[in-house]
């Protein structure tokens, strides 16, 4: 809503200050005060005169006066003394009858004239003078004061002091001329404070009264750097030249702003010195100035700390406060005098804080929309103007949404969500258009989901509404049913997703976009819920190539996933990944070339582009991207077997964001947590993840398969292999009416076989191994190499080793570590079994080695029925000790640093996303490891006595390696 007036915004103010703090002692003013002093000695001799004390509000003006006065006390004169004030403006003579009544002088001689002005003088309204009273009247109490004064000054000296003169009633400035030209031979001194700017509010008075021989000016300045020093260490005791200069630099050597940071800095009684910095106290001092030194500078302050940072010029400034150019500017000069602005700029943000509370909030808001005007008819752009109108009550006005809107998309380019968002809802609060808004509204729901998707949920009912109704563009229905699928609400999605297809056959002109729209949508639907019901035709590469990039990415993804192809024919991998570094809309075709490289078994390429995408997200300042890549990332360590570091991953991914905020993705950390707990032996860690709530929408999605499988391998582990294969199977019908049987995404038969050979079921394992290598590409070396380790197990023995050989050539090739000592572990019981102890015992080494370095156990001996066990003698020895302590591992050594820094179990179990019946086991082997009975023998020197994981502790089996160090068994016979 625009004021009624310019000054509209500025008329609504807090009350004003009460508590003044003014400088106790003088310093610098050594000058002024001999002037004065020396005024006083002539006063004494006889000679009357008249001294003009001017300043800045602050400056100490006050403090002068009253100095000058006790020392007039002591001498004997007589002092009359006031101060104005402009609340009391509409009393005439109300200075004069505080002069009188401090004078001290008796009753009989004062109360005829008190009396008088009370009788005969009412209040007749603002700056009233002697032309607004009876000629008469106003004549004989000028005459009658005179009279006064005089009478006393036969006897002694008479020093009449006024304070802060340029506030005071007409009728008093009057008459206070009409003394001053009578005092020339009079023992009379006449004393007037006033601000630096008060001869241009009454040059009359000015002109006036320097006509008179005997009148001086003193002018007060702001201290130095010097005088500054020399206050504070009078007030606050010798402090290091850097705060002293500080203090300058904040205070402008203003006096009250200074006494004001002292203040703040007194310690209590028996305390230490606290810092100068500025507190409550010097808020309130620059509340005193702006209330002291009237409009329009406190006007002009406000406006200043409204813009903030922001460069003004007069012409701006006058704009918005009314006035002309010359007095805007003049306004701005006076607050850098004052000490409150400097370069354009307060001084520091506590000024500016304590202008703003003087205001209240609802003139903050209506000064915001104000200036937002102003400055959008001085050109400035959607960011400055973003700033004022977020600040601003909702501004209805037909500009303000596009601005908003140009600011979201320039704020997301520069990284500032925050801004982006908060442009968003002052757009959707303020906008009166209902298909504006629902752009406003999809656009925030966009950028909130970049920070944190729970918050960006509150959107979906609204928009799926609008969605229904047909008012939504055809990308704003696409992004809607993105949302809704990763929130799970697959129904929804379908129903969006049926009208618009509808809608788009009842108007098949006019719709642009729309067919590439729907059909990136069917590509969400495809991607989140497959199925024969959300397949796309099939279309050419040159057909692709004229499609967003959006739709082309999900294509890629679409036809990795359902093993159609490798995604290239759609998407250039490495273009949208560097595209991602200089486009924040580049997350989704990034996000996809990742898929696309994992399953299809890049997975060098993927992780190192991973890597390179994090730092693109934290760069983007987008939280939830940087979740989803570490999310991904930890997928790459599992398919590479280093489950600690595939643990570390997920663990960071949902430490960033809580697991409402997750959706159905939520399936795919969960189900890397449990992995490489599974595979590390913290079965009860993994059981603490599986307790972990899940929307039901997520089992309708390919990232329910990853979490069934994981679910599958903890029963399997646990040894409920019949839960475990009931798992499997799940998958894999699920997979079967998706039509996207493809083993890159869950080798469901591989793990089904491995079940069946623990119930026994040999035939039954035979049949799906063999199953899953008949539907394997040649180039499919993963599930190939882990399957033959499988078959080889279900086979007699003449047959075993060649296929576990085979299975290490493949599983070496591909890179993962895990199922590669697995297949070792299964050869050195093989040739443990036809007498070959050396052999076994260095195949189960290279085992071992790589266990360690990736952060998994392996199964003991007994896992194959059947076979001969090692002999006592024949066992893989203990990890030796090394320096009286045997070597920590990663994750004991972070619990235990935690615990030496006073967390408690409940804390590191928080800090670093672990059960705390996983950390009380972590602190038990660390106890063992370095000898010491409990948490209170633990010390930081023991701790880091102990040995890194990374170093060699010399020979034997679990010898620790560094990480580059030799991990292919093949060094080794096989």
């Amino acid at each position: 809503m625009r004021f009624s007036s310019p000054q509209a915004a500025l008329n609504c103010r807090s009350p004003q200050p009460t508590r003044l703090i003014e400088p106790t002692r003088l310093i610098e003013r050594d000058v002024e005060l001999e002037t004065l002093t020396r005024a006083l000695s002539d006063c004494a001799a006889g000679e009357g005169g008249v001294v003009v004390v001017r300043g800045v509000v602050g400056s100490g003006k006050t403090t002068l006066l009253h100095v000058l006065t006790q020392r007039a006390e002591r001498s004997g004169a007589v002092v009359l003394h006031a101060a104005a004030s402009r609340s009391e403006q509409d009393r005439p003579f109300g200075v004069i009858s505080q002069l009188v009544r401090t004078s001290g002088l008796p009753a009989a001689d004062i109360d005829p004239l008190l009396k008088r002005v009370e009788r005969e003088t009412p209040s007749v309204g603002p700056h009233a003078g002697t032309a607004d009273l009876d000629p008469a009247v106003t004549m004989g109490l000028e005459r009658e004061l005179w009279e006064l004064i005089r009478r006393q000054a036969e006897s002694r000296p008479v020093v009449i002091g006024v304070d802060e003169v340029h506030d005071a009633d007409r009728a008093s400035l009057d008459s206070l001329l009409y003394v001053a030209r009578r005092m020339r031979s009079a023992r009379v001194l006449l004393v007037l404070n006033e601000d630096s700017r008060a001869h241009q509010t009454y040059p009359w008075f000015h002109a006036e009264l320097f006509r008179q021989p005997n009148g001086r000016r003193l002018k007060l300045p702001l201290l130095s750097a010097d005088g500054v020093s020399r206050m504070i260490a009078d007030g606050a005791g010798a402090r290091p030249p850097e705060e002293s200069a500080a203090c300058h630099r904040v205070s402008g050597g203003n006096p009250l702003l200074l006494a004001a940071l002292l203040e703040d800095a007194r310690p209590p009684v028996g305390g230490r010195p606290a810092a100068l910095v500025p507190g409550e106290a010097f808020r309130q001092a620059v509340s005193n100035c702006l209330y002291r030194c009237g409009e329009p500078l406190r006007d002009c302050a406000q406006v200043r700390a409204v813009l903030g940072d922001e460069p003004a010029s007069p012409a701006v400034l006058a704009e918005v406060l009314g006035l002309d150019t010359d007095t805007a500017r003049q306004a701005s000069e006076a607050l850098v005098a004052m000490g409150l602005l400097d370069n354009g700029r307060f001084r520091h943000e506590a000024v500016r804080d304590a202008v703003l509370d003087s205001m209240t909030p609802d003139c903050r808001s209506r000064l915001h929309a104000e200036v937002a005007r102003v400055l959008r008819n001085h050109g400035r752009g959607s960011i400055d103007l973003a700033r004022h109108l977020i600040a601003a009550s909702p501004v209805d006005e037909s500009w303000t949404t596009p601005v908003l809107l140009d600011a979201a998309r320039q704020a997301l380019a520069d990284n500032d969500v925050s801004l982006a968002i908060d442009s968003l809802r002052a757009a959707h609060e303020g906008c009166s258009d209902e298909r504006q808004r629902m752009t406003v509204l999809s656009a925030l729901m966009r950028a909130q989901w970049r920070v944190n998707p729970a918050a960006a949920v509150r959107h979906l009912p609204e928009l799926t509404a609008a969605a229904r109704l047909n008012k939504l563009s055809a990308y704003e229905v696409t992004q809607l049913i993105a949302h809704l699928l990763w929130h799970g609400r697959t129904g929804e999605a379908g129903e969006v997703f049926t009208a618009t297809e509808e809608s788009r056959k009842r108007n098949p002109l006019g719709a642009d976009g729309f067919d590439d729209a729907l059909n990136t949508a069917r590509l969400w639907l495809g991607f989140s819920c497959p199925g024969p019901h959300n397949t796309l035709p099939e279309e050419s590469a040159a057909d692709a190539a004229r499609h967003s990039l959006h739709r082309r990415a999900l294509s890629a993804m679409y036809e990795a996933l359902t093993g159609s192809g490798s995604g290239s024919e759609f998407l250039d991998v490495d273009e949208a990944i560097q595209r991602f570094s200089v486009d924040n809309e580049g997350f989704l075709p990034a996000t996809a070339a990742l898929v696309v490289l994992i399953y299809t078994d890049r997975l060098d390429e993927a992780a190192l582009s991973c890597d390179a995408l994090v730092e693109d997200a934290r760069k983007w300042n987008a939280p939830m991207w940087c979740a989803l890549l570490q999310a991904i990332r930890a997928h790459i360590h599992l398919r590479t077997g280093d489950m600690r570091r595939a643990a570390d991953a997920a663990r960071e991914a949902l430490q960033a964001h809580p697991v409402k905020s997750w959706g159905i993705f939520i399936g795919s950390p969960l189900a890397s947590l449990v992995l490489s707990s599974v595979a590390a032996g913290r079965h009860q860690e993994a059981e603490e993840y599986l307790r972990v709530p899940v929307t039901t929408g997520m089992f309708r999605t390919p990232f329910g398969l990853d979490y069934l499988r994981a679910r599958g391998r903890y029963f399997a582990a646990r040894g409920r292999p019949h839960a475990a294969l009931g798992d499997f199977r799940q998958c894999g019908e699920l997979m079967g009416n998706w039509r996207i049987d493809l083993s890159a995404v869950v080798p469901w038969r591989t793990d089904a076989a491995e079940m069946c050979l623990a119930l026994g079921r040999k035939q039954e394992a035979q049949k799906y191994a063999r199953e899953q290598l008949a539907l394997l590409r040649p180039d499919e070396r993963w599930i190939r190499g882990t399957t033959l380790r499988v078959l080889a197990a279900s086979e007699e023995s003449r047959d075993e080793l060649p296929l576990l050989r085979e299975s290490l050539r493949l599983l070496e090739g591909y890179g993962d570590r895990y199922e590669q000592a697995r297949t070792l572990l299964d050869l050195s019981l093989v040739h443990r079994s036809r007498g070959d102890v050396e052999t076994a015992h260095a195949v189960r080494m290279s085992a071992d080695r790589l266990a360690d370095a990736c952060g998994f156990e392996l199964p003991g001996d007994e896992r194959r029925p059947g076979r001969h066990h090692f002999a006592a003698s024949d066992r893989v020895p203990e990890p030796r000790e090394c320096e009286g302590h045997l070597a920590l591992s990663d994750a004991e050594r972070r619990v235990a640093s935690l615990a030496v820094a006073g967390r408690t179990n409940r804390q590191i179990a928080r800090q670093l996303f672990l059960t705390v019946s996983t950390v009380e086991q972590h602190l038990t082997r660390v106890y063992r490891k370095l000898r010491v009975r409990s948490r209170t023998d633990l010390t930081a020197e023991i701790l880091d006595g102990a040995i890194p994981p990374s170093e060699d502790c010399g020979a034997g089996p679990h010898a620790r390696r560094k990480a580059t160090g030799d991990h292919n068994p093949t060094t080794v016979p096989t």
